[in-house]
Parts: C-alpha cells; structure tokens; sequence
C-alpha cells in the first residue's frame, strides 16, 4: 500500500481512493486485534499458575 500510495504523489488520485483506504483500515484493525490477543494470551500465561513437575524419588 505504501508503493501505491506513493504513486499518487506524481499521479492523480484513483477514483476508488476510499477502496485503498478502507482496506488500509482494516489492516490496521486486524492488526490491533492480533496485539490485543498476544498481549492478553501473555499475561494469562502469566498470571496462571501451571502444575509443578512430579519429582521421583530415587
């Protein structure tokens, strides 16, 4: 998207601009939501306290 972008710098504007940007949007919405997940699976992970290992005597 930036190439294009850039593009229009020596061009005119393309009549469906809305459609580049919309879809620029929405990739950065979906972005946002992946970080949101990471960091919430992060602090989960964190937070839960998993079950120690078993040690066998010997």
């Amino acid at each position: 998207m930036n190439a294009e972008f850039a593009n229009w710098l020596t061009n005119p504007i393309p009549a469906d601009w809305t459609r580049y940007r919309d879809r620029w949007e929405y990739a950065h919405a979906l972005n946002a939501v992946i970080k949101i997940i990471a960091v919430g699976s992060l602090a989960i992970s964190v937070l839960v306290k998993t079950p120690q290992k078993l040690e066998s005597s010997i």
